[in-house]
């Protein structure tokens, strides 16, 4: 299942997450994206809840990529 994550310094990220098995302190984020833009007129709930929209605009950070989980809000 997608997941919207708010990061430190408002960085947006969206993926498929799971634990890191080899370190507590990360979690493992599949077919990363940064949302450039979210493309709603009711905020980033609407994103969560509907999906993106034409005007959402995703960037590919990677595969795999992985986030320490104290940077996430």
């Amino acid at each position: 299942m997608w997941k919207i994550l708010v990061c430190d310094k408002g960085i947006v990220l969206a993926g498929i997450v799971r634990p890191d098995p080899e370190d507590p302190l990360t979690i493992l984020i599949d077919r990363c994206h940064t949302i450039r833009n979210w493309g709603t007129t009711k905020g980033i709930g609407q994103l969560a809840i509907e999906g993106p929209t034409e005007q959402t605009k995703l960037e590919k950070e990677g595969d795999v990529v992985k986030q320490y989980t104290f940077w996430i809000m």
